[in-house]
């Protein structure tokens, strides 16, 4: 029976060969979707690093000069500057809101991103996410450091450092401990660099549920605020809530 069945198959080999390949192949192709539905399972469920709860955007943009609430004879640049403060202003002093910060390009979950280049010792880390925020941020955010707590991350932002992600003490081949201090060079326009230190280490925040955790940075520049009303399009505001306020963001 064993010799008959064996003579089959030799006789059939052809087919049985396309039914081996093609097993093989759908063996291979579902192999790789459940490899990679498993992956970004993981992925998804990763901590963000930050907190989008009670946390919300808000977006400025002016009157065209066919409203009715549009006010005519006034120069626009000023009106503009003098409203956008009125608003971060009285938001700011809202006793519901924790908090409200300024950023460009800094956002989770939005798609806009900003790089830059790194240099320690010999190391040169390029394309880094440099976010460009005030320090109530980390407030906003509620983004927690390694090497001290989030007012002392706030208070190296007020001293002009910067202030470096876990991931990136890594990509310098140090520990978040021994990073902290550091002086790097940033690469500025024109090919010129500038020197900072690194006045704290936070944990990594990652850009959306969907991307791995990138190298990135946080600094703050006073000088933001005189091109608001210029560029107020290009800034992002966000705003938190407290945990217990009993109003709503539409409200």
């Amino acid at each position: 029976m064993l010799k008959h069945v064996c003579k089959i198959l030799l006789n059939e080999w052809r087919s049985n060969l396309l039914i081996a390949i093609e097993m093989l192949l759908i063996t291979l192709c579902s192999t790789y979707l459940v490899d990679h539905l498993v992956a970004q399972f993981y992925q998804i469920n990763r901590p963000m690093g930050c907190s989008i709860d009670n946390v919300g955007r808000i977006r400025i943009s002016k009157y065209p000069p066919e409203s009715p609430d549009y006010i005519a004879g006034r120069d626009n640049d000023t009106l503009e500057n003098e409203a956008i403060q009125t608003i971060l202003s009285r938001l700011e002093h809202h006793p519901a809101v924790e908090a409200i910060s300024i950023s460009r390009n800094s956002l989770p979950h939005q798609g806009n991103n900003n790089s830059n280049s790194l240099q320690l010792d010999t190391i040169t880390v390029e394309r880094a996410l440099d976010r460009l925020v005030t320090p109530s941020f980390f407030r906003v955010f509620r983004i927690e450091g390694i090497t001290g707590t989030r007012e002392e991350l706030i208070e190296a932002l007020e001293k002009r450092e910067i202030v470096a992600c876990a991931s990136l003490a890594q990509a310098f081949r140090r520990t978040p401990e021994t990073f902290f201090g550091a002086e790097v060079h940033l690469e500025q326009s024109g090919d010129s660099t500038s020197t900072t230190r690194v006045g704290g280490v936070c944990k990594p925040m990652r850009i959306d549920n969907f991307w791995y955790t990138w190298y990135s940075f946080f600094h703050y520049n006073p000088g933001l605020y005189k091109v608001l009303h210029q560029y107020y399009n290009w800034f992002e505001f966000a705003i938190r809530l407290k945990d217990d306020a009993a109003l709503s963001f539409q409200d």
